[in-house]
């Protein structure tokens, strides 16, 4: 099962890769909702510098660098059984400075990411 992760070196996205590639991302649920396949996750960073963080991290995960509207990345999404969308470009304190730009970087953005999901038939 090909799961894409965007935002995989922050926070959230480096827990859920640790939970992915360690094996437990579904502890607790049903044995009916478990994957029958083996999860293959594609962490997707916007540097090089979070790649070799990751790198380092998880010496064997598939890592992409690319930005939300990069060709590039529509490429990774092909065949993807699921993506987990935790990508942002802003921190509050920017967003407050400059709502119109938080707008345009994360909602327009993501919207458009949304749609190359769709285009791409993540899940089908």
């Amino acid at each position: 099962m090909k799961v894409v992760i965007t935002g995989a070196d922050g926070f959230v996205g480096r827990a859920l890769l640790h939970r992915l590639v360690n094996g437990s991302a579904f502890g607790g649920m049903s044995a009916a909702l478990l994957p029958t396949e083996a999860i293959e996750p594609i962490a997707v960073v916007r540097s090089l510098a979070a790649a070799e963080a990751l790198r380092t991290a998880f010496p064997t995960l598939h890592i992409v660098v690319s930005g939300m509207k990069d060709v590039v990345l529509a490429d990774h999404l092909a065949g993807a059984h699921a993506v987990v969308h935790l990508a942002w470009s802003t921190v509050p304190v920017v967003a407050d400075a400059d709502p119109g730009g938080d707008l345009e970087a994360n909602l327009t953005h993501g919207l458009q990411f949304l749609e190359s999901c769709g285009r791409a038939r993540i899940g089908c």
